[in-house]
């Protein structure tokens, strides 16, 4: 597995596809938000025979505080610890190059997987926020302090 700039055209072909839990999915009416997590140096996507497994990366918000996001397609099953172990290369990377004072992220509060997932990156529970997505579901706030 290898990790390549991502481009937004590499999520919404992940979600077309089939993301990495049922609960998860999106209208492609919405795709469009994805060309808003494309930027230089601070987004990857992992590859692994030619298919895209999962991307991630960091948005600035302000001095030293970044949301986190990742996005797994269905073939992250394939490769759970690989896949795990190369977004994490890929986060520490980020936080070798980039001032990170803050970063958090916001998990589904039905995605057990993906709740471990960010307690396994380090990141601590500090709430829950209710009706956070556009379909109404609850989201916990994790958050990564330096």
């Amino acid at each position: 597995m290898y990790l390549i700039p991502f481009k937004s055209d590499h999520a919404k072909i992940m979600m077309s596809q089939g993301t990495n839990a049922a609960q998860i999915g999106m209208d492609p009416d919405h795709f469009d938000i994805f060309n808003n997590l494309e930027f230089q140096d601070k987004s990857f996507t992992a590859v692994k025979d030619n298919s895209f497994i999962c991307s991630g990366g960091i948005v600035p918000m302000w001095h030293g505080v970044f949301e986190g996001w990742v996005i797994g397609s269905n073939k992250i099953w394939d490769y759970p610890l690989l896949a795990a172990r190369t977004i994490r290369k890929g986060l520490d990377k980020l936080y070798q190059e980039h001032e990170i004072v803050r970063l958090q992220t916001a998990v589904r509060s039905d995605f057990p997987k993906g709740i471990r997932f960010a307690k396994w990156l380090g990141f601590k529970e500090e709430g829950l926020m209710k009706k956070y997505d556009i379909e109404g579901k609850d989201f916990i706030r994790f958050a990564r302090i330096t």
